[in-house]
């Protein structure tokens, strides 16, 4: 069993590098939930050597196989690009560009000098740059193989013929897996299917997967004396869904719940039997994923580039808010100049600006839509978050970031951008937190938001445990009908019970009729998941601003 230990490596404007014990208990990671408690043993990695050449920043540091690492990145500049590269074995990035931190999840597979490799973004060259890494105590015994029945007609066979002493019937299976791709899709009655997640080896003690149909996270079973690791489930056909496979999930040993669900995240990858495209254009600290999308799926044709449709631009600003103590990044999309734009054309704002441009294409969709005259032409406000831990700070209600968004990108928007319609004609959009915070935020201010756009909106969320679906409460108690709200959830949104976004939503969209919103719900089929959004984006904008309002 291993002991936990901690490093912290710090360099200043990388001209100079020292080691030193930190404090455990200052330790946190992403959302707020502490690291493992850690001992005073030498730490085991050391820094040997840190070069910097312009804009790039190298630390070297000896890694073991078999070890798991947990620790964060911070720099007081943006970065482009920050990732660990050992021997043959990249690992995946560890955070999206223009951000300046970043949490580590790490479980190297070999031993050797690893190298964490930093870009600043732009010019900047003289960063502070911390990395802290701890070493997290494991389990002995790595193993887990739930007991899941076998549910796949295809697999059932297989197992009986095996049974029957056919010594080929395992070949047969990979030559049919291989030939038609992962999952196994199997029909059902009535409108569905069986789809059956698989891996195949020996040498895994075990394989996690990420974004399973109505349990978000779980573990394959091993079919004992093959190769076949195999979870089934039944769904729609009209089931669209991303999802990661990750073999050899490190087992924490102590009590570290939370830790533990998100170790997945340090062996996540792409289903290597999967024929279908990936999903993320951009580099994405969780891994690119691979996508299911069976027959009767949304194809979400709104998102793809249209060769005879003109394309908007979008301009970056750096704007510095006094009341946050930060510059923030804002991106303006503008429809192309031939475009009729009205001085009070609608406005939509996004939180979550990076992934609302590239896991869903927003300024595809608009120009689509603009093009198709779906919607009026109209621009859009992308709001980026310099962190994860900045995102999970401001999204859910809080009051800093509403003041910000009232009291100082509305008057630079009216005052700088001459950006200034009427209430009914702004849109406050986003996903999970963000469907959230753009309820929460319009609640507050009437004023100034008419429209909500939420994408699996996290209206379970409450300030502590006994006040959960605390917007909820608000709007009972001082309800806002004039804002004008159109809500998505998804279909495999169920778990936790006292967390479950889908049920919240359905209680919100009760909630919001009983008191006389203008309000529409769409349950999505799929889960917690942008590849699914996406599809369902166009269809909530257009149901809140269509273009025959506007004529």
């Amino acid at each position: 069993m291993h002991q936990a230990r901690l490093l912290l490596i710090t360099a200043v404007s990388c001209t100079a590098a020292t080691v030193t014990y930190a404090n455990p208990s200052s330790a946190t990671h992403a959302h707020h939930a502490k690291i493992a408690q850690v001992g005073k043993e030498k730490p085991m990695l050391q820094l040997t050597q840190v070069n910097k050449t312009e804009n790039r920043y190298v630390y070297q540091v000896e890694a073991q196989a078999g070890h798991y690492y947990r620790g964060q990145l911070r720099s007081n500049a943006p970065l482009s690009r920050a990732y660990i590269r050992l021997g043959n074995n990249p690992t995946k990035s560890l955070l999206q560009p223009g951000q300046n931190e970043a949490d580590i999840y790490w479980y190297p597979k070999e031993d050797g000098k690893a190298q964490f490799i930093i870009y600043t973004r732009g010019q900047q060259s003289n960063a502070d740059i911390e990395i802290n890494l701890n070493e997290m105590p494991l389990k002995a015994n790595q193993k887990i193989s739930p007991k899941h029945d076998i549910q796949s007609p295809t697999l059932f066979d297989t197992l009986t013929a095996l049974s029957n002493g056919d010594k080929q019937a395992i070949t047969r299976f990979w030559q049919h897996v291989e030939k038609n791709g992962t999952p196994l899709i199997e029909p059902l009655k009535n409108h569905r299917s069986l789809i059956t997640f698989l891996w195949r080896g020996t040498e895994e003690n075990n394989v996690g997967l990420l974004g399973a149909p109505y349990e978000g996270h779980a573990y394959l079973t091993h079919l004992q004396g093959t190769d076949i690791w195999y979870k089934s489930y039944e769904v729609s056909n009209t089931t669209r869904l991303s999802y990661r496979l990750a073999p050899n999930v490190p087992q924490l040993s102590g009590q570290h719940a939370m830790e533990q669900h998100r170790a997945i995240i340090a062996t996540t990858q792409t289903d290597p039997l999967n024929s279908s495209s990936t999903y993320h254009e951009l580099v994405d600290p969780w891994g690119d994923a691979s996508t299911v999308v069976l027959d009767k799926a949304d194809l979400a044709t709104e998102t793809l580039s249209q060769g005879n449709v003109p394309r908007g631009r979008v301009e970056r600003y750096n704007f510095m808010s006094q009341g946050l103590d930060q510059q923030r990044t804002i991106d303006i999309y503008h429809p192309v100049p031939s475009s009729k734009l009205t001085s009070d054309a609608p406005l939509l704002f996004l939180f979550d600006g990076l992934e609302y441009q590239d896991k869903i294409p927003v300024p595809t969709i608009l120009d689509n839509l603009i093009a198709q005259g779906a919607i009026p032409p109209m621009r859009a406000v992308f709001i980026h978050h310099n962190s994860m831990n900045q995102r999970m700070k401001e999204l859910p209600p809080n009051q800093a970031f509403t003041q910000f968004m009232a009291q100082e990108l509305i008057p630079w928007l009216c005052e700088q951008q001459q950006l200034c319609p009427k209430a009914e004609n702004r849109i406050l959009a986003g996903s999970s937190f963000g469907g959230l915070a753009a309820l929460s935020i319009a609640h507050e201010h009437p004023e100034l938001f008419g429209n909500v756009l939420s994408q699996s909106g996290s209206f379970w969320w409450g300030p502590n445990p006994e006040s959960l679906e605390w917007l909820s409460q608000k709007i009972t108690q001082k309800p806002h009908p004039q804002i004008k709200v159109y809500l998505d959830a998804g279909q495999f949104e169920t778990t936790p019970p006292p967390r479950s976004i889908l049920h919240a939503n359905q209680r919100l969209y009760s909630l919001l009729q009983r008191k006389g919103y203008n309000v529409a719900f769409s349950t999505l089929p799929g889960g917690h998941d942008f590849y699914s959004w996406r599809a369902a984006f166009a269809h909530g904008l257009t149901h809140l601003v269509s273009h025959s309002q506007y004529q």
